[in-house]
């Protein structure tokens, strides 16, 4: 967030949130053992319709360390549910209820790229492609001005391997964010006052807005879900710092660089989508900076997948 936007007063929001995503947290799966009944000891290796202890493969086949198999069916070890693969069907027996839970990771103005940057709107600082389901750096200085420290800091924003003590799921459904439909009949979630991580464990201290109000500035979340294409759709968000959305793995929103509320937005119908077919959409985000942080995403997509996928 600019420095030069005015500071916003705490805003009171009803939050639900899940303890940190720690190693040894048991999946929502369909059983904990294997083919022949033993317990399967933390890895997923079961036989068909079998699941991991903290993830499940495609077609219900365990993998080794809860990851399911391609799709981006499971979880790492410590996730809290498993997601319908990008390859699946959707469901047809009306019993499916979307999960938009994703992953929020807590930073500190101690790592290079966050809070040492200042940069307007910098479009063009991640690759046009996810690759391994993660956005990769293309130029740390797209517009001029140094936006990313490396290659190697950049990694680090969205990395499985990330602090179970600061790596909290989130749910855009929780309440925290206010849900309203628009106009157009389109579902906006958002907050004028986005700290999702106030008064978390790792919280860093030190950072307090106009008002003497401390809240956690330093942050990113992302989400991974999947959806049905039927035509005239919308994506929108609107908001401070980072965002970066992808359908299909390709870059369709990019909203760069340290900087006030900006915003993108892409009509599904421009990007060559089959009708029927259902695809992955990835949300990255990142609160970098004081003194104002916004979230708002709109969008009339359905949403399909009835886990939590979180690569």
């Amino acid at each position: 967030m600019s420095n030069a936007l005015s500071s916003l007063a705490r805003h009171t929001f009803p939050v639900l949130f899940w303890p940190a995503l720690l190693a040894g947290t048991t999946a929502c799966s369909s059983s904990d053992k294997n083919a022949d009944g033993s317990l399967l000891a933390g890895n997923g290796s079961g036989g068909n319709n079998g699941s991991g202890l903290t993830g499940s493969g495609a077609n219900g086949n365990g993998a080794a360390n809860g990851n399911g198999a391609a799709n981006g069916n499971g979880t790492q070890p410590g996730g809290i549910d498993v997601g319908q693969g990008a390859g699946d069907p959707a469901p047809t027996d009306g019993t499916c209820n979307p999960k938009l839970i994703g992953t929020l990771r807590d930073f500190g103005p101690e790592h290079p790229d966050f809070e040492h940057f200042n940069t307007g709107l910098a479009k063009g600082i991640v690759k046009d492609r996810l690759e391994n389901g993660v956005p990769v750096l293309a130029n740390a200085a797209p517009s001029g001005k140094q936006a990313i420290t490396s290659a190697q800091s950049f990694s680090e924003w969205y990395s499985l391997s990330h602090d179970a003590n600061a790596t909290y799921p989130f749910d855009l459904d929780s309440g925290y964010l206010k849900k309203s439909v628009d106009a157009s009949g389109r579902t906006v979630y958002e907050s004028s006052s986005f700290f999702p991580l106030d008064g978390k464990p790792s919280m860093q201290p030190g950072f307090k807005d106009r008002n003497g109000v401390e809240h956690d500035f330093h942050f990113t979340f992302e989400l991974n879900t999947t959806f049905v294409y039927n035509g005239g759709e919308v994506f929108a968000f609107s908001g401070d710092d980072d965002l970066w959305a992808f359908i299909d793995s390709k870059l369709v929103v990019d909203i760069g660089g340290v900087h006030g509320v900006e915003s993108d937005q892409v009509a599904l119908d421009t990007l060559g989508l089959i009708k029927g077919q259902q695809y992955p959409l990835s949300v990255f985000h990142a609160e970098r900076h004081t003194s104002a942080s916004n979230f708002k995403l709109t969008t009339s997509i359905t949403f399909t997948n009835c886990g939590v996928i979180l690569r």
